[in-house]
């Protein structure tokens, strides 16, 4: 028995759903452009801190609570550059320091920390900085280091802040317009209540009504995704070049049309449970 939707369900009844979709792609885009950013700029920040280690000449003790004056805190920069210099780990020193205000009379200036950034050879043998860190520890006790593994562990961290938000906004996304879809069916069913039970009566099965929503629905849903794709497509480049990174084109489709393909799956079966569940009632 073929019933053509046309003549049961009015092609302008599920125009809003090809929006949302193309809404929904859009979204998933931006999504997806999110997660491959942080996957990118996690991995090159994580290369960067491999062959790192920072150290805080700290200017405050806070068990003690005292405040270590700026020439204290100078002999002990010196008593370090002294330790580390000709260690053959570390192929260079940066300092930092955050001085004062050139106006601020110097008996308000207040005593601030300085750090130092170690840059370590890449084929130096397993934890040989800790040999680097004990033996400043032992001359020098106001320090706080940070290794490369800290560094890795923070910035991990965050990645998985960033990758949790982007995908919960894909979902969030994909999750609003699956409700859309099942509401639509549901007034769309209530529209048609009367022609409905009649092709029913008639001896239509519910499978053939099940089909004959999902027809309805997979032009818009097609063509709202394409769209969806096409200008997402054309935002991808200006965005790569704007954040300044490399993401494979190929890989970022892939995802966009890995999302787009599951939310068609998975409008076929709202559709079919929304429909056999609405026809429950028939006689």
């Amino acid at each position: 028995m073929a019933l053509p939707s046309s003549h049961i369900l009015p092609s302008s009844a599920f125009r809003h759903i090809g929006f949302m979709v193309l809404f929904m792609a859009v979204i998933a885009g931006f999504s997806a452009l999110g997660l491959l950013t942080t996957q990118t700029v996690t991995k090159s920040w994580i290369q960067d801190t491999q062959n790192k280690m920072t150290l805080e000449i700290l200017a405050f003790d806070e068990e003690e609570k005292v405040v270590f004056d700026q020439q204290r805190i100078e002999q002990n920069l010196a008593k370090i550059q002294k330790i580390i210099d000709g260690d053959p780990i570390i192929v260079s020193v940066d300092v930092t320091r955050f001085d004062n205000a050139d106006d601020i009379d110097k008996e308000y200036q207040i005593p601030s920390p300085i750090f130092m950034t170690f840059s370590l050879h890449p084929d130096r043998a397993k934890n040989a900085e800790q040999r680097i860190m004990n033996e400043i520890k032992e001359n020098v006790v106001q320090t706080i280091f940070k290794k490369p593994e800290i560094w890795q562990a923070d910035i991990n961290r965050t990645a998985l802040t960033f990758r949790f938000a982007f995908i919960s906004l894909a979902i969030g996304v994909f999750f609003v317009t699956s409700l859309v879809l099942s509401a639509t069916i549901r007034t769309q069913l209530q529209a048609s209540d009367k022609t409905l039970k009649l092709i029913y009566l008639m001896g239509a099965d519910v499978s053939i009504i099940v089909s004959l929503f999902q027809r309805a629905l997979i032009k818009p849903i097609i063509w709202g995704g394409i769209i969806g794709l096409i200008c997402t497509g054309f935002l991808f480049s200006p965005a790569v070049v704007f954040l300044n990174i490399e993401i494979q084109p190929l890989l970022f489709y892939g995802y966009l049309c890995m999302i787009f393909l599951t939310f068609v799956v998975v409008s076929y079966i709202i559709t079919s449970f929304t429909v056999r569940n609405a026809l429950k009632t028939m006689p």
